[in-house]
């Protein structure tokens, strides 16, 4: 939460207006419900048995190659799995 600590710091030179105040609380409850976000990603198990799938996933894909033992993987691979097309046998 040290963003929104240091927001007022930021904000001293701009003009005082009165929209100012409101847009303080609507940034300030953006960001109280992005981090609340966050702190339920972190302690959900289901969300880390589902990276756990997608890292064995993409292991199993790629054995034999030098990226067959990953240990982790960037979150933006998660947008490509649209991507991934299965053989159909």
């Amino acid at each position: 939460m040290l963003v929104i600590r240091l927001l007022p710091v930021a904000l001293i030179g701009i003009p005082t207006s009165p929209y100012k105040s409101g847009f303080l609380d609507s940034l300030s409850l953006s960001l109280s419900l992005l981090y609340a976000a966050c702190e339920e990603l972190r302690n959900s198990r289901m969300f880390l048995k589902l990276l756990e799938a997608v890292l064995k996933t993409g292991n199993r894909m790629n054995v034999g190659t030098n990226r067959g033992d990953a240990h982790a993987f960037k979150l933006d691979t998660l947008l490509k799995l649209v991507d991934v097309k299965g053989a159909m046998e």
